[in-house]
């Protein structure tokens, strides 16, 4: 060593030695070391860089992989990170060709390589985790799994026990290496998804599904608090509520206290009338809790209530028709509405707008008998809307597929139910397709326009949306079906 430097080197030492002491060798060597780790442990993952001419060898080798498609893995910007992590062809190449027992691909990228080799993960910890399959021979963990596994520190003897957790049909209850990993990032152990699994219903079944245990877990959901719910039961003993529906109450804010209370609305059968999406809006004051109970005292069922509300009709215009100047009209809707068609926005629009111009009768149906009922309520009808999910014969109104709910041309009936009917009243088949093929067809608006007083009956002969409705008069009711795509008029007039 240079003379002048040892002298420099060892003052410095000396300098060091008199501030730290010799009886404190800590002192600053502890605020000066996690400097130093921290250095280190800041890129673990790089590797000692390779001299040039192995570089470029691994360049090619890397360059040279290609995807189950046939096309480049990796680009030179992906190459360079990946030898610089210390990754090699060999390693790329296992986890870009790694299968499951059905010899379906784990869909290993690129990018995914480098994000599993910047956080260790090894290529047998992978082949561990794809042997896990279902019985058809499907790995429940892809490369995606693999990575955000491999990343919260889990290890494949917990993925292991937590897929021998089965229904009782023998399926795993954690169905996949997402939900399995979500749930190790939760801090969910074995044991506790063990006691989530014990609520069951009256058939055995558990109320909890891997995916609704972690549901429940991200929302700040505990065992306890699931046993709790769980104690609140339906008609037969089971538990009113399931695991992922108490995740969306709890996401909700809807308490212990809140669930008894709306659960209290039963039917006169004792069975419950509303559902979690209920309670929800009960919460929210989308939905009135007082005037749905009222309702429901008055044996109205659950779809008639919601749709009521909805509609914005005060309890004595339900409980009574009250017979002014204005208009008379009916206004069938059906029970069965799978599709939100007729609670949508523009079509509760419609409904208001027919509220202010008539003196309504609105009904929810879920049989052809309680539309009958209603056309015999109200006498010197000029408008009756009857409303369903059509076809060219018939417009469904109830869940069922019994001949009852459906309004038909079957319905010969229905004749002596129309006498309240005035002579210039017009009838709206608000469905789809009850008009098609228009005139000399067998279809249901020509079969009502045969049994009526020659009254005006207005149809579409495709489907059609509520806002495909261009209104010219509400009274009396006088509108043209536009089809928004094609302009095309699919309005058909019986008479």
């Amino acid at each position: 060593m240079n003379k002048k430097l040892k002298i420099f080197s060892l003052a410095a030492l000396t300098l060091v030695t008199s501030l730290i002491g010799p009886n404190q060798p800590t002192s600053l060597k502890s605020q000066m070391q996690p400097l130093v780790s921290q250095e280190k442990s800041a890129n673990p993952q790089l590797a000692p860089a390779p001299n040039p001419k192995d570089k470029k060898d691994l360049e090619t080798q890397l360059l040279a992989l290609t995807t189950e498609e046939g096309k480049p893995a990796f680009n030179y910007e992906q190459v360079d990170k990946l030898i610089t992590l210390g990754g090699t062809p060999e390693y790329a190449s296992e986890l870009l060709k790694l299968k499951d027992k059905r010899g379906d691909s784990v869909r290993f990228n690129s990018n995914l390589i480098l994000q599993y080799k910047e956080v260790s993960g090894t290529v047998e910890y992978a082949k561990d985790l794809v042997q896990l399959t279902d019985r058809l021979g499907h790995s429940f963990f892809d490369g995606d799994d693999i990575y955000q596994f491999h990343k919260v520190g889990g290890t494949v003897e917990y993925a292991k026990m937590l897929l021998e957790l089965k229904d009782k049909s023998s399926w795993p209850i954690f169905g996949n290496g997402s939900t399995i990993a979500t749930f190790k990032k939760l801090g969910g152990t074995v044991e506790e998804a063990k006691q989530f699994l014990k609520i069951k219903d009256t058939k055995g079944n558990s109320v909890f599904w891997g995916w609704c245990i972690v549901k429940f877990k991200e929302v700040g959901g505990t065992v306890e608090e699931a046993e709790d719910l769980a104690l609140i039961k339906d008609k037969v003993g089971d538990p009113l509520i399931y695991g992922c529906e108490m995740a969306d109450l709890k996401i909700e804010g809807i308490s212990y206290e809140d669930i008894k209370e709306y659960s209290s609305i039963k039917d006169k059968n004792g069975n419950l009338m509303f559902d979690v999406n209920d309670f929800i809006a009960f919460k929210e004051g989308t939905l009135n809790f007082e005037y749905a109970k009222e309702l429901a005292d008055l044996d109205f069922n659950s779809a008639s209530i919601r749709m009521f509300q909805k509609i914005g009709l005060e309890i004595k215009e339900v409980t009574n028709f009250e017979d002014s100047a204005k208009p008379n009209a009916v206004i069938i809707l059906p029970s069965n509405d799978w599709n939100n068609a007729f609670a949508n926005d523009p079509s509760i629009a419609f409904y208001k707008d027919l509220l202010k111009n008539y003196d309504t009768w609105v009904r929810v149906a879920e049989t052809d008998q309680e539309v009958y009922q209603s056309l015999q309520t109200i006498p010197n009808i000029e408008l009756l809307i009857l409303s369903g999910h059509g076809e060219k014969k018939a417009l469904h109104i109830g869940y069922g597929n019994e001949e009852e709910n459906y309004i038909d041309t079957s319905d010969k009936e229905l004749k002596g139910y129309l006498k309240n009917l005035s002579k210039d009243a017009t009838i709206f088949l608000n469905a789809c397709s009850t008009g098609a093929g228009r005139r000399k067809a067998d279809n249901l608006a020509n079969f009502v326009a045969r049994i009526t007083k020659n009254n005006e009956v207005i149809s579409s002969t495709k489907s059609f949306s509520q806002n495909e409705m261009k209104i010219k008069s509400i009274y009396p009711l006088k509108f043209r079906i536009i089809d928004d795509r094609t302009k095309e008029d699919q309005t058909y007039i019986a008479k």
